[in-house]
């Protein structure tokens, strides 16, 4: 968990906001020139699922390490 803390802030970033931002905008470009909203309604929750994860492992990351000192 400490390699979230030893990332840059640019890094963490594009993890964060970057990755999940390009990936959203790739589905609504598909289901709109598709016009099947399924596409979205499919991937939308996973998307919503690994960004949250991976914001709240940096948030336990954070209170664990911060903890110790």
């Amino acid at each position: 968990m400490t390699k979230f803390l030893t990332l840059k802030h640019w890094q963490l970033f594009i993890l964060l906001v970057g990755i999940p931002l390009i990936v959203e905008f790739i589905m609504f470009g598909f289901a709109f020139s598709s016009r099947d909203m399924r596409v979205f309604f499919y991937f939308f929750p996973v998307l919503m699922i690994l960004s949250l994860g991976l914001f709240f492992s940096w948030f336990y990351s954070l209170g664990a390490n911060l903890f110790k000192r």
